[in-house]
């Protein structure tokens, strides 16, 4: 798979030729940029560990470090009424008498004592919808999710794979219209 790196001034870059443009600067500058990427390595990897499979660790990030939280502060900041927003990997949601850990959750809190509260599932093949029981299980604990309040997304392992920054601006969209919702403004 050809991964691109995103978010840079200049355009998509393929890692070959982030690399390459690294070679352009001097070795002073160079061991810099490294310490810089280990540095970001050492708190992304604190993270990382704790979440559970490879396709909650990339839908983590793209929502992190793409377009969306970026987004959603940008429209926080010129809009009244938005407050905080909390980005959370294996977020306790208590519902009824049951306790459920939601692979993702984002959190916007309104000045207006509301707040909007996604649940974002990430269904691997290896243990979503193998069998009957386990398809009902998931039926229902989303149900429950709803019911204590959080709207739940969710996406399969194949479409996080293929383009993780779409699932993420997929997120970030369904979040802006929920806050204007709640806020009474029109889309």
């Amino acid at each position: 798979m050809d991964y691109k790196i995103k978010g840079f001034i200049v355009d998509d870059l393929d890692i070959k030729d982030f690399l390459s443009g690294i070679d352009g600067y001097s070795e002073l500058v160079r061991m810099l940029i490294w310490d810089e990427l280990c540095m970001t390595f050492d708190t992304m990897d604190s993270y990382l560990t704790e979440i559970k499979s490879p396709i909650e660790q990339a839908l983590f990030l793209a929502v992190k470090n793409g377009s969306c939280l970026a987004r959603l502060e940008k429209y926080a900041k010129k809009v009244p009424g938005c407050d905080t927003l909390a980005l959370d990997y294996q977020h306790k949601v208590k519902a009824g008498e049951k306790t459920y850990y939601a692979d993702l959750s984002l959190c916007i809190w309104l000045e207006n004592d509301s707040t909007v509260n996604l649940v974002v599932e990430c269904d691997g093949h290896e243990f979503h919808e193998k069998t009957k029981k386990q398809a009902q299980y998931d039926r229902q604990r989303e149900r429950a999710i709803t019911a204590a309040g959080y709207t739940v997304i969710r996406f399969t392992g194949s479409e996080i794979f293929k383009d993780p920054y779409k699932c993420a601006d997929e997120i970030c969209d369904l979040a802006l219209s929920q806050i204007k919702k709640k806020l009474g403004e029109r889309e």
